[in-house]
């Protein structure tokens, strides 16, 4: 989940929430870490 990814990650993510499937990048400092993406399921 999104909170666990908070949890895990000190550095900045920056989600861009548009349509159902959305892009999570999350980077410490200006150094890309991880980039993953978010499925919502109804």
């Amino acid at each position: 989940s999104l909170d666990e990814l908070n949890q895990l990650s000190k550095g900045k993510m920056v989600k861009i929430e548009d349509f159902i499937q959305s892009q999570v990048m999350l980077k410490s400092g200006n150094e890309l870490v991880a980039t993953g993406q978010l499925f919502k399921v109804d």
